[in-house]
């Protein structure tokens, strides 16, 4: 004998693939690879706006490229081969640009946290929660007046990371 299919027995199926299908689209995106996740937001800073950070970094009137980081971040800590790559970068560029790090935590726990992605000799600045500045990461790129020309907040698509490559390499 067959049992008819009840309305109810419909409904329920319709529901749990309903379920199902919105867990599907959360999950790819939250949990998909950083490649495909959002890119950072683009100069949450207006250009020309003075140094957010204020750090004292002797630079000898060198443009700045200043990362703004957290030792519990996680995206920081996914971002940690791209900022040794810019590392290297500004090291090769013959002293064109400089680099620091930012952070409200002690500037040696900052540090030993770079060294496990293997950025060493690092300098680093603690502060103040800096104003404008909307969380961790962010990198904001100084001219030699000290003065705003380009900021990212946020997860960096690899579009962007090569474009801060290319402009700190210019510098």
């Amino acid at each position: 004998m067959k049992h008819p299919v009840s309305g109810d027995r419909i409904a329920n199926v319709v529901f749990v693939v309903c379920c199902l299908v919105l867990v599907g689209v959360a999950a790819s995106r939250y949990w998909a690879p950083p490649g495909r996740q959002a890119r950072a937001r683009e100069d949450f800073l207006k250009p020309g706006s003075p140094d957010p950070f204020g750090v004292a970094v002797s630079s000898d009137h060198r443009p700045l490229a200043c990362i703004f980081i957290s030792s519990t971040c996680p995206v920081c800590g996914d971002s940690l081969p791209f900022y040794k790559r810019l590392a290297e970068r500004v090291a090769a560029t013959g002293g064109r640009a400089a680099l620091v790090f930012v952070a409200t935590e002690p500037s040696d726990t900052v540090s030993a946290y770079l060294r496990t992605g293997g950025i060493g000799d690092a300098v680093v600045a603690s502060v103040a929660r800096p104003s404008g500045i909307p969380g961790s990461p962010s990198i904001v790129l100084l001219n030699r007046f000290r003065r705003v020309e380009r900021s990212w907040a946020g997860r960096l698509s690899r579009r962007q990371e090569s474009e801060i490559e290319t402009l700190i390499s210019r510098e």
